[in-house]
């Protein structure tokens, strides 16, 4: 795996020639990059094969997506060196320049774009939404879910679909030969995906990291959050408590009726059905609904399922069935 230099390298060398050389290391990692993530998406998410047995039309939309994915990083990009203090103007006025160093774009068969994609400069709204919403998560999630890396599962999967998204078009721009999306309507679409990954985020990213840590659990200051216990006279652990809690929400999902008010009282509760609400809305709005909360649902049922007891013995259905299903849906 080729490694971006890091800011430290570039200011320990003297020479220009050494300089030339951390740059052309960047372009090369950058490039790397871009084609390991289209090449993932290609196989995982859109189940394209690739290599010498793919399709002529498989092998264009893997260009034409690895070329809307450097728009989408650029602006990323760009959006960082403005948050950054010390950012100057110089150096943002240079980033279409130092873009086009680091990618090649002269293939005549991909369809470029006659705009920036989400740019910061017109998107700031939406750019500061999600920023809010991930600053959000941190503060509302308990450290030990933190340290597990529930942010990094949320901005992964916000991430993820925009990504989705931009393959949706990558593949339009193919088929059709042509591109009819104006600026403001491909970026409205963009952001779209982006809240619709964000909540789908919260939800994911909540029951991983439960499911990751329910063995453990009961000996974490988490116990003290999660008070789901109506029967005094038989107490539930807090790993029984987790599984009762997720198997309402996975009826929640499915279209069963549910008193809100029953659910335990968490940092982390309100988050949910916010998320509930959101994404009911945002899918409504793309006449998805069923698909996404079925998914969700599935998602919720896989994890369930995949719980193993150390020293316990498995058939290959129980060892990898809850896998094959959890991947399905987060993969």
């Amino acid at each position: 795996m080729k490694k971006i230099p890091s800011k430290e390298d570039f200011q320990q060398t003297n020479s220009f020639f050494d300089r030339v050389s951390i740059f052309h290391q960047t372009k090369e990692a950058y490039q790397y990059v871009l084609e390991s993530t289209g090449d993932d998406f290609m196989l995982l998410r859109f189940g394209r094969i690739l290599g010498r047995n793919a399709l002529p039309t498989t092998t264009q939309f893997n260009k034409q997506f690895i070329y809307l994915l450097h728009m989408f990083l650029k602006s990323i990009f760009t959006f960082f060196a403005l948050l950054a203090p010390n950012t100057k103007d110089v150096i943002i006025a240079s980033m279409p320049q130092i873009s086009s160093l680091l990618f090649v774009d002269d293939d005549t068969s991909i369809l470029k774009l006659n705009f920036a994609l989400f740019s910061p400069e017109s998107n700031i709204d939406q750019w500061t939404w999600l920023l809010e919403q991930w600053r959000d998560v941190l503060r509302t999630m308990p450290l030990m879910l933190t340290q597990k890396g529930i942010f990094s599962r949320v901005v992964r999967t916000t991430i993820g679909i925009g990504l989705m998204f931009l393959g949706q078009c990558a593949e339009t721009m193919v088929n059709k030969g042509h591109f009819t999306m104006n600026a403001a309507f491909m970026n409205e679409q963009l952001f779209h995906a982006l809240q619709i990954g964000f909540y789908f985020g919260i939800a994911y990213a909540i029951v991983d990291c439960l499911q990751d840590e329910i063995h453990d659990i009961d000996q974490t200051p988490l116990r003290h959050f999660l008070d789901f216990n109506s029967d005094k006279n038989h107490p539930l652990t807090v790993s029984e408590t987790i599984d009762r809690w997720l198997s309402t929400m996975e009826q929640l999902l499915s279209g069963h009726d549910f008193d809100r008010s029953q659910l335990p009282k968490t940092p982390f509760t309100t988050m949910l059905i916010q998320t509930f609400d959101s994404l009911l809305i945002l899918t409504q709005s793309t006449d998805t609904t069923c698909g996404a909360f079925n998914e969700l649902a599935l998602l919720l049922r896989s994890q369930r399922i995949d719980q193993k007891t150390l020293g316990a013995q498995y058939d290959d259905e129980q060892l990898y069935l809850g896998l094959f299903k959890k991947s399905f849906v987060t993969r």
